[in-house]
């Protein structure tokens, strides 16, 4: 989800999504981080998994950047 968010950021604001990076460094991973996705080819990359609630508040927070509330975010919970 944190990439998916991320990545439709960045193609929609790229200028803005580079100064989000510089502002928050703590929500993205340099390239040697062990669990990582990429977004795009930016070479910026995000954590893959970790707590349900804390990538959603990552998220929300995000979208708050680029003047995006909460009611843009869509999550669906699947389950194998």
């Amino acid at each position: 989800m944190r990439v998916g968010v991320c990545e439709l950021m960045q193609e929609r604001h790229p200028d803005t999504f580079s100064k989000v990076v510089d502002e928050n460094p703590k929500w993205f991973f340099e390239a040697d981080a062990q669990y990582r996705r990429q977004i795009g080819r930016t070479g910026i990359y995000v954590p893959s998994g970790g707590d349900r609630s804390h990538i959603k508040k990552v998220c929300v927070d995000m979208l708050a950047r680029f003047g995006y509330s909460e009611k843009y975010l869509s999550i669906e919970d699947r389950r194998p």
